[in-house]
This record gives C-alpha cells, structure tokens and sequence, in this order.
C-alpha cells in the first residue's frame, strides 16, 4: 500500500509539471501596430477600442495586384482564432468571406514568427522574422 501511495504522488508530480504552461502568453499590447516579415509581406494587428485586438491584415505583392487577408479575430494566450476573407487590391473578393483560420503567435528576441492553420488559401502559411516597424497608437 505504502509503494502505491508513493507511486500515486510521483504520478501527481509529474502531472502537474506537465500541465505547466510552457509557452509565454502574448497579449494584445504585444502585437498592436504594423509588422514586416522576412519575405516582405506585412501583417497588420488593429485594436479595438477597449485596446483589443479584433483584425488582423495580412498584405502581400502578387503579380499584376497585391492580395490581402482581412482576419476577423480573438486572442487567447498565443492564438488568433477567427475568420478571414481574401480581396486582391483590385478589389476582386473571394466568394467565400468566413473561412476559418488559427495563427500561433511566438515572439522571441523581438521577432515573431506567425503559423496559419485553417481553411482556404492561407492555410500552411508560416511566417519568421517579423519586425514591428510602426506601433499602433492605443485608442481611448
């Protein structure tokens, strides 16, 4: 009985050590403003007035017209969860404006790195390097 108690504990133990959060929780403070990522495409987070972030923009050059993703968003911890649309620049809208999509968040050494999951064309994306190249001022 007693090697079943002790057997139980270290299985507690190791549970809890398991289940602590290991990746740093990112908050809307740390994303605000305007991003430029290592293949040139810029992302830009956009507050609500209550400071949180609700959209988020993705812009990149595409030949004869530059393309967008228009991300309706929440953040939780290090995740974006919402829906998008796809628009090029000429204003040609993709047919379906609510596909789903995820983007996990890290921020290291003032970098992030952005990963797409979801439905539709930006499914798969994955974004590194992304300097913040204009800090959004906060909204009352």
């Amino acid at each position: 009985m007693k090697k079943f108690i002790i057997l139980m504990g270290c299985v507690l133990l190791l549970l809890t050590i398991l289940s602590c959060e290991t990746e740093a929780v990112i908050t809307d403070n740390d994303l605000v403003g305007e991003w430029m990522f290592d293949n040139g495409w810029i992302v830009d987070f956009i507050t609500t007035e209550k400071g949180k972030i609700d959209t988020v923009d993705v812009y990149w050059p595409s030949v004869g017209s530059d393309e967008m993703a228009l991300c309706d968003v929440t953040l939780s911890k290090n995740i974006l969860s919402g829906t998008y649309a796809y628009q090029s620049s000429s204003g040609e809208m993709d047919e379906k404006d609510d596909r789903v999509i995820s983007i996990m968040l890290t921020i290291e050494n003032g970098k992030l790195e952005l990963k797409f999951t979801g439905e539709g064309p930006i499914n798969g994306w994955h974004f590194k390097g992304g300097e913040q190249i204009l800090e959004a001022i906060p909204m009352p």
